[in-house]
């Protein structure tokens, strides 16, 4: 949830997942969303709402960059771990977009593979996703002179953010996006190194 939503708005973004999920049990599988600049208190109800026997939603996605339509936070500061425990506690999945946005670097508010490793080590029961095989796009794109170049340095930080976090049992990778530049050698390779 963007921001400025207002815990009403999380909340009702919530119940629209989890009627969604519902509905379509066999197919649908949904994720809810806190805002992380509510106080803790709203963000355990709302956490603890999700997990219900009732509404059961998997986890939880975050989106850390600091756009107006996303959370603008740094998931690697300390302040956040309240909620990180509190999801493990409640064995909530953590989906958190990985990587900059479009415009490259945003590195304070992106959940670069070091900020995942710091959240896995100190949460090893909470359960992580790191979509994008974890966001390696924190460079600047326009600095390469051709697309070989950009892609061969997307290459060498995906391998670089597989071994920093595949000593993690507690994250999993998503391809989503990787797809643009990789292929099935380039994928097998990174699952198996």
């Amino acid at each position: 949830a963007p921001r400025r939503y207002s815990p009403e708005k999380v909340a009702a973004i919530n119940l629209a997942a989890a009627d969604l999920q519902q509905d379509n049990w066999k197919t649908v599988f949904s994720l809810g969303t806190i805002n992380p600049h509510h106080n803790l208190a709203t963000i355990k109800e709302h956490l603890k709402w999700m997990a219900d026997d009732q509404h059961k939603l998997y986890g939880v996605k975050l989106h850390p960059l600091d756009w107006d339509a996303f959370q603008a936070f740094d998931p690697g500061d300390d302040a956040y771990f309240p909620i990180y425990a509190e999801m493990a506690k409640l064995d909530l999945l953590l989906t958190i977009h990985c990587g900059a946005g479009l415009r490259g670097g945003e590195e304070e508010f992106s959940a670069t593979p070091e900020k995942l490793a710091k959240i896995a080590e100190n949460f090893p029961q909470l359960r992580i996703v790191a979509p994008h095989l974890a966001g390696a796009s924190m460079f600047d794109p326009t600095q390469f002179q051709n697309k070989a170049e950009k892609d061969n340095e997307l290459l060498r930080r995906w391998r670089e953010a597989a071994s920093l976090l595949a000593p993690h049992k507690n994250i999993s990778f998503d391809l989503s996006w990787t797809y643009f530049f990789l292929n099935y050698q380039n994928i097998q390779e990174i699952i198996h190194q």
